[in-house]
Formats: C-alpha cells, structure tokens, sequence
C-alpha cells in the first residue's frame, strides 16, 4: 500500500498526533509528525508504563478472592484451568462494553467449579457468601452469575485510566505539543469504550481517533511497515550508545575497506 493511501487522514486532518497502543499489559505514548511526503516522523521518545487491560484483570481477582477466599480461588486456577481462561475471556467482553453513564447491574457468568471448590471449602453456596460479605450491596447471584453493580465493575479500570490520564497530560504538557490536535488509540484495550470515553472526557479539545478493529491495528500497522519500512523516516530514541564506540581511523592499523 502506498503511503499516500495508507495515511490521507492524518494529511487531511493534522500534521501531529498522539499514538497510544493500548495493550493487554503496557501502555505506550509516542508522538508522530506527518511530513509532506505521507512518512511518519516521531518527534518524541516513545513512554508509557504497565497500565493496561491486565490491571482490570488484576482489580477484578481481587475482588473474586476477597469474596471466597485465596485459597478457593487458588484451587481453582490451578485445578480448573480451562474454566479459569474461560472466565478471563467472558471478562474481556464485558470490559469492551462498559460505558461511563451504564446503571445497571453487570451479570457476569461465573465457572461451575468455582462454586463447587467454594462449597467444599466453606459448606456455603455463592448465594450465602454474599449475604454475608461486606458486598451484599453492591453484587447479587443468580444461578451461575454474578452481577455486579456498574459502579462497582468500573471501579476496577480506575487505576488504570488513571494513570494513562496523567502520563498522557505530563507528556501534552510540553510546548513542543501545544498544536497538536488529535489522538490515535490502538490496541486491544481501545476496543474499551470506558477507556475511550474517559479520555475524551479528560482532553475535550483533542481529537480521539479509535480505528476499527483497534486490537488488529497494531499488528496491521506492523505488516504495513514490514513491506515499507521508509515510511517512518526518523526515531527519537531514549537511550544510544553514542559515539564513543567508534574507534578513531588509523591508517596504519585499519584497512580502507572498513
């Protein structure tokens, strides 16, 4: 694909811009300025830190063993691994649909065995767990859901927005960046409209741009530079080896050939 096919919209809109691959694990800032030709030129060194969808993750077990124990969901994990790895994908949907001003409870199906090593454990369903847990208010179950209160399920990406947040305005913070105009947001944690929404709440005056498919556009994006790899033409990088590892030439000693 052709340079002048593969990025019209960053001509046509602005010159600089904002990418943030949001990953399962990391988030990373770097900021591109288009230049007349359609090649991408970083004008800033890529940063960012571990705040990304495994956070969610993180909150959200915590959660699971603060209400039946570490050592019921230790047993779990480790005896019912297929139905853990099922449950870490439901999660995945659900934080993919989780918007700002959503009310209502969340149902999020809960892995048979789970309850099953709870009560083997305690002698006690999910249902009376519950009753009796500093929770009562904010979950319910209901066969094999739980449902949680929205405001209790966002709490578990607060962490995480929040620290994308503030990096990104400690990096929109230099003068260099006071034109720039939009946000590109990739990666499989953009696909969250949560996340999305909260930082077009925190930067109303910035453009936020998710492509579709957000989670494939980083592997597109790593295609596309594998079969033109001019098209981004120059790199800030965050540390070098400088200069010093070059041997000053000595005609006696080194052949011309070097």
């Amino acid at each position: 694909m052709s340079n002048k096919h593969a990025y019209p919209i960053y001509n046509q809109a602005f010159r600089d811009q904002t990418d943030i691959p949001l990953q399962g694990g990391t988030v990373d800032v770097s900021v591109q300025e288009t230049t007349d030709t359609g090649k991408m030129k970083s004008i800033y060194e890529v940063c960012g830190g571990p705040w990304g969808g495994t956070i969610v993750d993180q909150q959200f077990i915590q959660f699971l063993i603060k209400l039946v124990g570490a050592d019921v969901f230790t047993e779990f994990k480790t005896e019912s691994r297929f139905e853990y790895l099922e449950l870490m994908r439901i999660l995945e949907i659900k934080k993919s649909k989780l918007i700002t001003t959503l009310k209502y409870k969340i149902p999020v199906r809960m892995p048979t065995a789970l309850f099953e090593i709870l009560e083997e454990h305690t002698g006690c369903g999910i249902s009376e767990i519950i009753v009796n847990s500093p929770f009562a208010d904010s979950i319910s179950s209901l066969q094999d859901k739980i449902s949680f209160d929205a405001s209790l399920f966002r709490s578990f990406f607060r962490s995480s927005i929040q620290d994308i947040i503030s990096h990104l305005r400690s990096v929109l913070e230099d003068p260099v960046f006071k034109d720039l105009l939009g946000i590109v947001v990739v990666g499989g944690y953009a696909d969250s409209r949560l996340v999305i929404d909260s930082l077009k709440d925190s930067f109303p005056r910035k453009r936020i741009i998710v492509p579709n498919k957000a989670g494939l556009a980083v592997a597109k994006g790593a295609v596309l530079f594998g079969h033109d790899p001019d098209v981004i033409c120059s790199r800030v990088c965050r540390y070098t080896y400088g200069d010093d590892i070059c041997l000053p030439f000595n005609k006696d000693k080194h052949p011309f050939s070097n």
